[in-house]
Order: C-alpha cells, then structure tokens, then sequence
C-alpha cells in the first residue's frame, strides 16, 4: 500500500495498515499542505511491476484543516491501476466528491460529521472493482467481512444487529440534506469557510493552510499566538464557544473552528466573536469587531450576488 498522508488522521490510517500486517509505504506532506498530486504521479510511475495495490487519501484532514485535490489524484491511481480508498470523514455531504465521475474505489464516512446525527455510524461505499477484491481477498476478517456485508445488502439488512436510532437519525439528516441539496450544502460549507477565513485574517491570525485554496470549507486550523489550550478554556468558560485543539505534534501550536454539519453563518459569526475576545482577554493586540466585520462582509457579498 502507498499510505498519503497530510496529518495526524493520514497517520492514523498508516498505522492501521501497518497493524494489520501490509507492507506500507508513507509518502508524507507537511502539516499545512495539501498532498502533491504529481509527486503520487511519480511514486506510482516508479512501481513498474505493479506491487502497489492500493493507495489511502484523505480527502478533508481533519487535523489541519487541508483538502486534498482528490480528483487530480484519482487520475494518478487509475492510470497505474491500484485501488484508490478514500478517507472523507469530514469531506463528504460539506465538500465536492463524485465517486463514480471520479473512478474511486473506496470511500468511508462517519455520521457524526457533515451529516449531523450522533457518533456511532460508519458509512462505506466501494466500486465494483473493490468488490471484486473483497471477494478474492483471504486476510483475516470477520465484523469489517465486506462480503458478508454485501451480502446482507441484497435482503436490506446488516450481518449483525443495527444501529436502529443512529439509522433514524441519519434518515432524518439525509432529507435535510436531500431538501437543501447536495450543491446547496456545498455551497454553504464553502460560504462558511470564506467567512471564517476572513475573520481570522482580520484578526492578525495566521492559517495552517499553507496555500489557502486548498483551506478546508468544514474546518479552519488557526497557529495560535498564545497557548492554545489557555485560548479554549477563555473561549469556552468566558464566551460560551467550544474551539477545537490541535492533535500530535501541533496540540501546542494551533485551534480549530469547526464549520459544518448543521451549522450556519452565524454560527461562523459567534465563534469568532469569542475568539476574538478570548484572545483579548488573554493580552493579544486585536481590535474587537474586526473579525466579525469581515466575516459580515464575506456574507452580505454573498447574499448580493
């Protein structure tokens, strides 16, 4: 397998790997940068006699607040031929994906994210030619068996007992989606991110994102000019906002303002309202209103076309 990786979930996703006994290799990026398709062009080109089988993307890295260019890798994988499985935990129903239109094999999802209901539902789509696979492989497997899961599909049932009140929910979640549309949840994610962005610029921030066109639309990662972990605890018991913290190796440098799900601008609007006073209170110069004016700005071009 050629394990991507562009943070702490990419990591993750490697160390499973590695635990189930494949031969992984890593092509890492540095926190902040989106993976280089052509760099995986090149990877890939070098592996003439095929042995890659597989390669893991994130699509949206939750711990950097990065969003890969999945189709342009996708493009990369399919003329080598390996299965491409992508992780779009905090990608799908807030961010563009085609799965078909863009030849990826696997794609899983938690419920807990863009679609708005409970923690405790993972959702996993796979393309014929990953169910072929599944079909041949012989590892070890038992409760992930996507055979037997498949099977259960043809009768409309899973192999062991369901989740049956995270099933209501996420049909509650899918028609609140199905009424906005997926090109309208888009396109409010993508508002939500602008206006956020703005805020944080206004406020003197510095984003994660190294180049803000691959900047995530679900979640802003901020360095934070203070200890981050101070910054939350005046956010959340001064001003009533839960900001995020960092994970392994940037638990100490950077916040999180997450922006999807079933959230609207101002929402956007509050969190930065109580970054920027949380930061005030804890001696950072930043002008109080700046942040939310921005992101006001960014709004009301958007409701004027």
């Amino acid at each position: 397998m050629l394990s991507v990786s562009i943070g702490d979930f990419g990591e993750r996703w490697h160390k499973v790997a590695v635990q189930l006994g494949f031969a992984v290799e890593r092509l890492r990026f540095e926190p902040g940068r989106a993976a280089d398709p052509e760099r995986i062009a090149e990877r890939l080109a070098e592996d003439r006699e095929r042995r890659i089988k597989a390669v893991l993307i994130q699509h949206n890295e939750t711990s950097t607040g990065v969003t890969n260019d999945v189709r342009a890798i996708a493009r990369a994988v399919r003329e080598h031929g390996a299965l491409l499985m992508v992780d779009s935990v905090s990608g799908l129903g807030a961010l563009p994906l085609e799965m078909d239109e863009w030849g990826l094999d696997v794609v899983l999802t938690g419920a807990q994210k863009a679609l708005m209901c409970p923690p405790g539902l993972s959702i996993i789509a796979f393309s014929e030619r990953a169910r072929a696979a599944a079909e041949k492989s012989a590892m070890p497997k038992f409760y992930w068996d996507l055979k037997a899961a498949h099977s259960s599909l043809q009768k409309w049932q899973t192999p062991y007992t369901p989740a049956i009140s995270l099933l209501h929910a996420l049909k509650a979640a899918l028609e609140l989606l199905e009424t906005e549309t997926l090109e309208g949840s888009w396109a409010r994610h993508r508002l939500m991110g602008e206006m956020c962005r703005a805020g944080v610029k206004a406020m003197g921030l510095r984003l994660l994102a190294v180049d803000e066109r691959t900047a995530s639309n679900s979640v802003t990662a901020v360095v934070a000019p203070v200890d981050p972990k101070r910054l939350r605890k005046v956010a959340r018991e001064q001003f009533g906002v839960e900001l995020a913290g960092g994970q392994g190796d940037l638990a100490d440098q950077i916040f999180r303002i997450g922006h999807l799900g079933y959230v609207v601008p101002g929402d956007v609007l509050q969190a930065l309202a109580a970054t920027e006073m949380a930061l005030a209170q804890l001696g950072v110069d930043v002008q109080i209103g700046r942040a939310v004016a921005a992101a006001q700005e960014v709004w009301m071009n958007h409701v004027r076309g």
